[in-house]
């Protein structure tokens, strides 16, 4: 197993009309490498403008990988309609939160199966510091988690499938 380019973009284009109602239009582009697929990404804007009468409010590309070998987990009590909802605390916004979803969260984040999330446990620890100002992350809209005590709580929610 192992992810790997599908040597494709994606590219997500934002827009707004006269009553600044927002509009979006994905498309995949195609390229030899991911300089070309940047390319032809901004020429496809620019195509999109000379068709659309929408103000164009700014455009991300993002380069797509998969999965060459897929394996479904085996683990039935790991399914994606169980979710931990992770209470973060933001930075300096006072009290201001942004909150976490994890699909398919790992049983190891409830402690003895209870519904409470363990906030000390590593990974989760672990994947929350990218969220904070020294990491590579942004949450919620585009905002940076506490420095100290980020993780405030956390509960098992389950969703209809």
């Amino acid at each position: 197993m192992a992810i790997v380019s599908a040597n494709q973009a994606q590219l997500s284009i934002s827009m707004i009309d006269r009553t600044q109602r927002q509009y979006n239009h994905t498309v995949k582009i195609t390229g030899l490498d991911a300089a070309t697929r940047i390319s032809n990404a901004v020429a496809y804007v620019a195509l999109w403008e000379a068709v659309s009468g929408l103000e164009v409010t700014g455009y991300s590309i993002g380069e797509l990988y998969y999965e060459d070998s897929i394996t479904v987990p085996a683990n039935t009590t790991n399914l994606g309609a169980t979710r931990a909802s992770v209470t973060l605390g933001l930075d300096g916004l006072g009290n201001k939160k942004a909150n976490l979803a994890i699909a398919g969260a790992l049983e190891a984040l409830f402690p003895s199966g209870g519904n409470t999330v363990d906030i000390a446990n590593t990974d989760l620890v672990a994947l929350v510091n990218v969220y904070k100002p020294s990491g590579y992350a942004l949450i919620s809209d585009g905002e940076s988690v506490r420095t100290t005590d980020p993780i405030i709580a956390g509960k098992r929610v389950t969703y209809k499938t």
